[in-house]
């Protein structure tokens, strides 16, 4: 979701996000992150510096990052990157170029807050609720109203089909980052992110599978008993342009349950299944964004 400035140079990463802003034909969002992956370092041999510099160093990239899609020319002078009379062109299609932070510390919510056009959290709802609080502590210092900023959010998802297989999970179904339950009890946690304000909810598939059909299979199963049913007593109409659904399909998933639609004031929510892994080009998995 996003690409730590400990181990990617801003400048090449910008150029490398227009790039494929111009593949695309205007469909990224540029994920930022501090870094935290401890083994992603160790392995590729990436210094990860301790929290307070490795924040500062993020602020200069991020700011670099920022000027670099809008500025014909950027001087920067930091103490990790520096910028003369620095040339960007071309720019990308879009004419802001969206970025996305996800994070969770005070400084890192204020920085969101300065640069940012979505913000990204895990968890379940009850954390989630918790991140937000700090994006709005972060928004109010900063001066910005957190309704310009996009949400989104991703939690691991198990659907189980009794309460024998939802013990079975033990301890790991109540990790903050997991939603576990029937198709009804997955409908009310995402539901609750509708109510948080969330835009978006990211479904990740490492868990659903031990090979890439597996998991294509299953993720089609929470489409089906979960995703659409939900959208289908919600209301939810996918207004964003990355959505999982075209603008026209909840209503065509609902056909059979039209008494059960709202007539106007339904929720917006873009879903997306992450099926990189999946090994297949299904449309029902495809997103239009390339984050």
């Amino acid at each position: 979701m996003v690409s730590p400035l400990t181990i990617h140079h801003p400048v090449v990463l910008a150029k490398r996000a227009t790039t494929v802003d111009h593949i695309s034909a205007g469909r990224v969002v540029l994920g930022l992150g501090a870094g935290w992956q401890v083994n992603e370092h160790a392995s590729y041999g990436f210094d990860l510096l301790d929290p307070g510099p490795r924040v500062s160093r993020f602020a200069e990239g991020i700011e670099v990052i920022h000027r670099l899609l809008r500025e014909d020319s950027v001087t920067f002078e930091g103490r990790a990157f520096t910028l003369r009379d620095a040339p960007f062109s071309p720019k990308p299609l879009q004419q802001s170029l969206p970025l996305l932070v996800g994070t969770k510390s005070p400084r890192m919510f204020r920085l969101a807050a300065r640069f940012a056009a979505e913000y990204n959290t895990w968890g379940n709802p009850d954390l989630a609720a918790k991140r937000l609080e700090g994006l709005q502590r972060g928004c109010a210092a900063e001066g910005r109203d957190p309704a310009t900023i996009a949400k989104s959010v991703q939690a691991v998802v198990l659907l189980t089909r009794s309460q024998g297989e939802l013990d079975a999970l033990g301890e790991f179904a109540t990790q903050p980052n997991v939603l576990a339950g029937s198709p009804e009890q997955l409908q009310d946690s995402l539901g609750r992110y509708l109510e948080l304000g969330f835009d978006e909810f990211a479904l990740p598939d490492f868990t659903l599978g031990p090979d890439p059909a597996a998991r294509a299979d299953k993720l089609a199963e929470i489409r089906v008993e979960v995703i659409s049913p939900l959208m289908c007593l919600a209301g939810c109409v996918a207004s964003r342009p990355h959505s999982l659904y075209p603008a026209e399909e909840p209503a065509a998933l609902c056909a059979g349950n039209e008494n059960q639609l709202p007539s106007a004031g339904g929720w917006n929510l873009s879903w997306i299944a992450s099926a990189t892994a999946s090994g297949r080009n299904d449309s029902a998995f495809s997103s239009s964004r390339v984050a």
